[in-house]
């Protein structure tokens, strides 16, 4: 069997969640006796990894470009492989255009993008009428959270037997730290972490609010200058010294770095989904403070600490920090470990392939 892997910038995997699933999937399927070829938007310009066929195309995977790639790789799926994986839904709108795929294609709905406000309306209503139309040219629609799952099924004309639960492995985030790793980056003993795209729906401002107002350290990972919204951040708070504003990196042994020396794990995303990040700090056992909605409560169990502002997230520090509530990372890592494994997950997906 022939099976397509698109939608994300393609492997090895060096940006974020698709990229991830479609690596660990991929190569899980060829050592499983299947033809895999995965798209991408740039790299490495290899023929082939891990087993696993490349072809890339000269478009990005996001924003307007991200429909034209899309558009293409399916294109270029349909006649020549039996099923199509697609992560996320930049050329949704488009997809009754080609004959066929509604045989083929398996969906990864990914997380409620369209309610993100970083968007103006028009974006919204664009990504949203995506997402509704691929749904309706799906064989089978994979949610990676039960929220989502209970969001389909309530906002849709839908058969609830044609959605999949499947979540996100977390298990590629483990490594160890180097011992040094303090003395080298200058950062305090005592810190809270969070890696995030910096936009709105992470609640980054939130966070740095938060971190002034109850003075403590906080280091933020992420893409400070991608927007105008991230740059006027920077700028904003880079000068605080309890601040630590750091660029970007995908080399997963810098961010174990970064992630098994620290005190607190800040989750601040909102826009809805099992947020890789946050799968990865529970598999490592972290001490995690997520923001108060009903896909993170889904994806720890209801046994995380939560917040939903600024003085919320403020004084959950500092009970920590004075012993006033006890550490859930031990419940944190059990449940990670239980659930967030790519054999698991990879399992699931093989299982949808062959109905």
């Amino acid at each position: 069997m022939k099976i397509s892997i698109l939608g994300s910038k393609g492997i090895p995997a060096s940006y974020g969640g698709f990229e991830t699933l479609a690596e660990y999937l991929s190569i899980y399927l060829v050592n499983s006796g299947y033809k895999v070829t995965v798209f991408c938007s740039g790299g490495l310009k290899i023929e082939r990894f891990k087993g696993v066929k490349l072809v890339y195309l000269p478009f990005k995977a996001n924003k307007f470009q991200g429909i034209i790639y899309d558009f293409i790789s399916l294109i270029l799926s349909v006649y020549s492989h039996d099923k199509i994986i697609m992560l996320g839904s930049p050329a949704g709108p488009f997809l009754g255009l080609i004959p066929g795929l509604k045989k083929k294609l398996i969906f990864n709905f990914g997380g409620l993008d369209f309610k993100r406000n970083k968007w103006n309306r028009f974006i919204q209503n664009f990504i949203g009428f995506g997402k509704k139309n691929a749904l309706k040219y799906s064989k089978a629609v994979i949610a990676d959270n039960q929220g989502i799952f209970d969001y389909l099924v309530h906002n849709y004309v839908i058969d609830k037997n044609k959605i999949f639960l499947i979540e996100y492995g977390g298990n590629h985030a483990e490594h160890k730290s180097k011992n040094n790793f303090h003395t080298f980056i200058n950062l305090p003993k005592i810190y809270s972490l969070t890696i995030a795209r910096i936009q709105k729906d992470n609640n980054i401002e939130l966070i740095l609010k938060s971190a002034i107002k109850y003075k403590f350290n906080a280091v933020i990972i992420g893409n400070w200058n991608f927007s105008n919204y991230g740059k006027n951040l920077k700028l904003k708070y880079k000068n605080h010294k309890n601040i630590f504003l750091l660029d970007p990196t995908y080399n997963i042994e810098t961010l174990s770095n970064y992630r098994n020396k620290c005190t607190y794990y800040i989750h601040g995303h909102s826009a809805g989904g099992t947020n890789p990040t946050l799968v990865e700090a529970m598999w490592l056992g972290l001490n995690i403070f997520a923001y108060d909605n009903v896909f993170n409560r889904f994806t720890t169990e209801d046994n995380s600490y939560y917040w939903s502002n600024a003085d919320e997230l403020g004084m959950l520090i500092q009970d920590s920090y004075n012993n006033k509530i006890s550490s859930n990372s031990t419940k944190m890592k059990n449940i990670g470990r239980k659930r967030y494994n790519w054999e698991i997950i990879c399992k699931k997906y093989l299982k949808i392939i062959n109905l």
